[in-house]
């Protein structure tokens, strides 16, 4: 090979490698919350929202990269720019600020789980839940920076009575333990995780989900307006039109919803919930 082929070989290597290095890397938030999250058996991460949000990102062109975190920080790291995507995300004003939204990724139900033996309370409202914290002289648990409902929050900020009969924590897990512990009546969460954790974790053995939905609404992906450039942010917008018009988010969606809802609880109702970018 001649002096001249070897330059240009050695050019087209050179300029390959830079654009391999240079790929862009999103960081994407998880925790230990199956099935949205989880580390599988070979220690990788896994779940609905990892596939969902692994698959955005790679057809963008862009490289993910998985970082542990709770809820409250990943959401002040999305402020500050150091994290890039998270997912299950409400559509929340103030949160439009510093983040762009893309989705629907997933619907959501924010349901009810308690003790067993307290599956006789009757509960079909707030106010049913208050009466019972009063009668049982117990809380209920409630998440730091998570929304569970118009009412619910104005009544937390407005009715110390109400208040009172709730908890804070600024993890899941809090919540889990505690209500498992007794300490607490119960909490609210997804009741996709919640129907998972029942049929595949023996430590959920003595709880069960209550038939109280406080809320449905969808799921979003959440991209930190700083730590993601505009023409990055348009590249995952763009891959997510996409996506749905090939069905691919629609796919993963069912393939998790039928490793999750058995019997009657099937509160997401499948269908194709189409696209919603802001």
């Amino acid at each position: 090979m001649n002096t001249f082929k070897v330059a240009v070989v050695t050019l087209f290597i050179l300029l390959n490698a830079t654009q391999i290095f240079s790929q862009t890397v999103i960081k994407i938030r998880v925790t230990e919350w199956p099935p949205h999250y989880y580390n599988d058996k070979k220690g990788n991460w896994a779940g609905l929202d990892v596939e969902l949000a692994k698959t955005l990102v790679e057809a963008s062109g862009f490289k993910s990269e998985f970082v542990k975190r709770p809820w409250s920080r990943a959401l002040a790291e999305l402020k500050r720019g150091t994290l890039h995507l998270m997912t299950n995300l409400e559509l929340r004003p103030e949160r439009a600020e510093y983040l762009h939204y893309i989705g629907p990724e997933h619907p959501q139900v924010m349901t009810l789980l308690v003790n067993k033996k307290n599956k006789s309370f009757s509960i079909k409202s707030l106010d049913d839940m208050v009466a019972v914290c009063k009668k049982e002289k117990k809380q209920f648990g409630y998440q730091r920076d998570i929304f569970y409902s118009p009412e619910f929050d104005l009544r937390m900020k407005t009715d110390q009575r109400f208040k009172e009969c709730f908890q804070c924590v600024t993890s899941a897990e809090f919540n889990l333990r505690k209500t498992q512990a007794g300490r607490i009546l119960g909490f609210f969460d997804l009741g996709f995780s919640l129907a998972y954790r029942i049929k595949h974790d023996p430590s959920f053995e003595d709880l069960t989900l209550y038939q109280y939905v406080i809320s449905r609404t969808y799921a979003f992906y959440g991209v930190s307006k700083k730590g993601v450039e505009i023409q990055d942010v348009v590249k995952l917008y763009d891959a997510y039109e996409q996506l749905i018009s090939q069905g691919t988010i629609q796919r993963i969606r069912k393939k998790w919803e039928n490793k999750v809802f058995t019997g009657s609880f099937n509160s997401w109702e499948s269908k194709d919930f189409g696209s919603v970018t802001k």
